[in-house]
Order: C-alpha cells, then sequence, then structure tokens
C-alpha cells in the first residue's frame, strides 16, 4: 500500500478537506484532494490548495500538480474530477473572501490517451 503524503512544494501538511476522489487516466492512476493545514471547523474559513496526485510507490517518481491558481488565504474544498475526450480538469469549490461560493476549473496536464 502506497502511502501519499503533501509535496513538498506544499506549504501544507494535513491530506484532505472533502473526499479524495481517486481515478484512471491514460492507464495510471490519480487522486486528486484539497491539502491544507488545519481542520475545518463550523464557519471557519482556511486556506487550501488543490493538488493531483498519481499514485507510486516510489514517491520520487510521484506526479504531482498542484491544480489552482495559488492564490493565499483562499478555502477551496470538494475536488471532482471531470475525464474529458482528450484531458482531465477538475473542479472545485471556493469560499472568497465575502462569503461567496463559486465553482472553479482547472486543467490538470494530464491527457486521457
Amino acid at each position: 500500500i502506497a502511502t501519499l503524503t503533501a509535496p513538498p512544494e506544499s506549504k501544507h501538511t494535513v491530506m484532505g478537506s472533502g473526499s479524495a476522489e481517486p481515478f484512471v487516466a491514460g492507464g495510471k492512476s490519480y487522486v486528486v484532494l484539497a491539502i491544507r493545514s488545519e481542520k475545518v471547523g463550523a464557519g471557519k474559513v482556511i486556506d487550501a490548495e488543490i493538488w493531483v496526485l498519481g499514485i507510486e510507490d516510489d514517491p520520487k517518481k510521484r506526479f504531482a500538480r498542484r491544480c489552482d491558481n495559488g492564490e493565499t488565504s483562499v478555502f477551496r474544498t470538494d475536488p471532482e474530477i471531470y475525464i474529458g475526450k482528450e484531458e482531465v480538469f477538475v473542479y472545485y469549490n471556493v469560499v472568497t473572501k465575502d462569503g461567496v461560493y463559486e465553482v472553479w476549473r482547472s486543467r490538470t496536464g494530464i491527457a486521457t490517451k
């Protein structure tokens, strides 16, 4: 069993803010999830990053790509995968500083063929 840890490029350490979503594309296994540094409390908005990680035994060979715009202090959660005809996209929820919920989409760079 491979253990997934936050990529070294992430400033966060806690895996998962919303459910992790496993998927297969181009014959390889991946998981998309939100990574954060603290637990989400009732009414609490915290910073989180959206990442796609390849499932590999060797972490040094693992595919890891951040799939958000890099803005800090943004609450992102509940990433979902859409496997398109040629490319995989991730959709996730964002809570703005004004408390507005939005759905954002990001390219993963993962080809489906």
